[in-house]
């Protein structure tokens, strides 16, 4: 996914083109301890 040039470091905005329908984003980070932590983001785009 390309990233837009001078976005905050904590923001990631593109553009995609998603077709109508439901979508998860699935994150994972992992902490400087070791601990992974994971989550999904449901979320849907409807069309005209």
């Amino acid at each position: 996914m390309p990233i837009a040039p001078g976005s905050p470091p904590d923001i990631i905005r593109s553009h995609l083109d998603l077709k109508p329908g439901a979508y998860v984003i699935r994150w994972q980070v992992l902490a400087v301890d070791g601990h992974i932590t994971r989550g999904d983001v449901p979320f849907t785009v409807t069309g005209p």
